[in-house]
């Protein structure tokens, strides 16, 4: 009898095309006592994540553009696009950002 080929290992990260690593958040859920936890969450908290930091980036960098002192994207950037935005200002109502900001 001989062996069967043995397909190469793909990561959930590369099969859904997110960047964000999906088994680190499944490790840190289950970190936290879940007991149940089904196969997909992990990836969809994966990619909500993703989603969250690609539109506050995205924001952060078009208030960054109309600043033409800094070389890279601040703190006080994105603490203005947030407070600039509508959507992400009630999203983050009461977090607190590097920089000591805590939104209101």
């Amino acid at each position: 009898k001989g062996k069967k080929p043995q397909r190469k290992r793909i990561s959930r990260q590369k099969r859904s095309g997110l960047l964000f690593p999906v088994s680190r958040i499944e490790r840190a859920i289950r970190k936290h006592n879940v007991l149940r936890l089904s196969e997909t969450a992990p990836v969809y908290l994966a990619a909500v994540l993703e989603y969250l930091i690609c539109e506050v980036l995205h924001v952060s960098y078009n208030s960054f553009k109309q600043d033409r002192r800094r070389k890279l994207i601040a703190p006080e950037h994105i603490k203005d696009a947030i407070k600039n935005d509508k959507e992400l200002n009630t999203l983050f109502n009461g977090v607190t950002i590097v920089s000591g900001h805590t939104f209101q």
